[in-house]
């Protein structure tokens, strides 16, 4: 959904204006397009880096709300 939405074309604008050393590139997303952007990765390479890092991203978001007791989890779709 990230690339349908324009990632590639904001990645080559904050590339373009900011370079390398943007701190949006230690996000999920943008750091895999800019290498695949300077032909680091291949397209293919880029999207299965992002889907695992999201899966990563998304199971230490679990872990840390599990281990916090005061926190309660609501389930969206139920309200």
């Amino acid at each position: 959904m990230m690339i349908d939405q324009g990632l590639e074309e904001e990645t080559r604008s904050v590339l373009e204006k900011f370079g390398n050393d943007c701190r949006v590139f230690d996000t999920i997303g943008y750091n895999e397009m800019r290498k695949y952007l300077q032909s680091e990765i291949s397209k293919e390479d880029m999207l299965i880096q992002m889907q695992q890092h999201t899966r990563k991203y998304s199971k230490r978001q679990l872990t840390w709300f599990r281990r916090n007791s005061d926190i309660i989890l609501v389930d969206g779709e139920k309200l």
